[in-house]
């Protein structure tokens, strides 16, 4: 939002009209009802955005990635709990919608474990309902979640759940019930490292790439070949999480339509031992959030 000043009008300010976010001028002094109106304006342009869609339906490069994909088409057709493990940061919702049949429910358990209702079962019927991180419950969302997991095959609804750890540990370290833990890991993938798929990287940096322009309403930028080749290098202890922060960043700061090595910055410098993540990365919201703080400290 832009405030004018006394004096200034819209061709002063011509030059901001080209940023890819919606513009709103307000003069002085401003009503509160014009001001709700020009907010919920701003709001209903956020709403209308596509979701970006990130898949790793085209790739497979890499041969443990073409390994999995065909262990994932192999249990698409059955309605078997599947347990995907893996490190942090490996995104296993991008995995995970590999099991998902055409034009069927894709439900996050989220709000189900809240308060553990069957009723909300009937919402994911035919299709998958997928618990993202299974360290991250607590004892009552488990309890919750025993409950909708013996009434899932019933409901005709698929678990489908992630892990970063094994599901002993799960059971000793964060007090599951061995039942429960028994019927998430019916069959379990291993889902590998992005170190070990580096033939995929530009694919799924391209197809972040195109989720920042499209959500800004920019070009789509180019990754130069001594960008992809640093990107390809890189060791990737954030795994898929980390690339997507780190291309996002580096759409976002380009000075350019060309992306160059020079351009990515990559947060770790050094290579870290196996299984160790560092600091929780940024998120791709949390990237553009600084993005639009940067920029209104320019203006």
């Amino acid at each position: 939002f832009f405030q004018a000043e006394d004096g200034i009008r819209d061709r002063d300010v011509t030059g901001v009209q080209t940023c890819a976010l919606p513009i709103y001028f307000l003069e002085k002094p401003i009503a509160l009802q014009k001001l709700l109106s020009t907010v919920k304006r701003g709001l209903r342009h956020q709403e209308l955005k596509p979701a970006p869609v990130v898949s790793l339906a085209a790739a497979g490069r890499s041969s443990v990635l073409v390994d999995l994909r065909k262990r994932l088409v192999q249990l698409a057709g059955s309605a078997t709990p599947v347990m995907l493990r893996g490190e942090r940061g490996a995104m296993p919702e991008l995995y995970a919608r590999l099991l998902q049949q055409p034009n069927t429910p894709w439900t996050p358990a989220a709000s189900l474990l809240a308060d553990g209702n069957a009723d909300a079962l009937a919402q994911a019927a035919g299709g998958i309902l997928f618990i993202e991180d299974l360290v991250a419950l607590s004892r009552n969302q488990q309890r919750n979640l025993a409950f909708l997991a013996g009434r899932a095959e019933r409901a005709k609804v698929r678990l489908v759940s992630f892990s970063t750890e094994s599901p002993t540990r799960l059971m000793d370290q964060h007090g599951y019930e061995p039942a429960l833990i028994n019927l998430l890991s019916t069959a379990t993938l291993a889902l590998p490292p992005l170190r070990n798929c580096r033939e995929d990287v530009p694919l799924l940096a391209r197809q972040f790439l195109d989720n920042v322009a499209r959500s800004y309403g920019r070009p789509v930028p180019e990754l130069h070949d001594d960008a992809i080749a640093a990107l390809k290098a890189y060791h990737w202890p954030g795994n898929i999480r980390e690339l997507e922060s780190t291309v996002s960043r580096a759409a976002l700061s380009a000075p350019g339509r060309v992306i160059r090595a020079s351009d990515i910055e990559f947060l770790h410098a050094a290579v870290q031992p196996s299984g160790q993540t560092g600091d929780r990365l940024p998120s791709l919201a949390e990237t553009e959030r600084r993005s639009e703080e940067h920029t209104s400290e320019l203006q």
